[in-house]
C-alpha cells in the first residue's frame, strides 16, 4: 500500500466520492417521496 498519494489527489477523490454518495442519497429519498 502505497502512501505517497498527494493531498490534491486525496480531495478530489474525496468530494467525487462524497458528490458520488449525496447524488444517490438524493435519488433514493426522491423515489422515497414518490
Amino acid at each position: 500500500m502505497r502512501g505517497q498519494l498527494s493531498l490534491n489527489q486525496y480531495c478530489q477523490l474525496k468530494i467525487s466520492c462524497t458528490m458520488h454518495l449525496t447524488s444517490s442519497f438524493f435519488r433514493a429519498i426522491q423515489l422515497q417521496i414518490r
